[in-house]
């Protein structure tokens, strides 16, 4: 992930969406069944597992 940082092009993009996903993993266990429900975002279920 570091390396990534430095780096140009798109490569950080889907790094970072990663890193979003790893959050959830560990902290929200089922949330991929909710990911694709209706009016559901990545960045909600990020608020939710952080508890804000």
């Amino acid at each position: 992930m570091q390396n990534q940082a430095s780096r140009e092009g798109d490569g950080r993009f889907y790094y970072s969406g990663w890193a979003q996903a790893v959050i959830p993993d560990r902290l929200l266990p089922g949330w991929p069944t909710r990911a694709f429900d209706q009016d559901v975002w990545l960045e909600d279920l990020l608020r939710e597992a952080v508890g804000q």
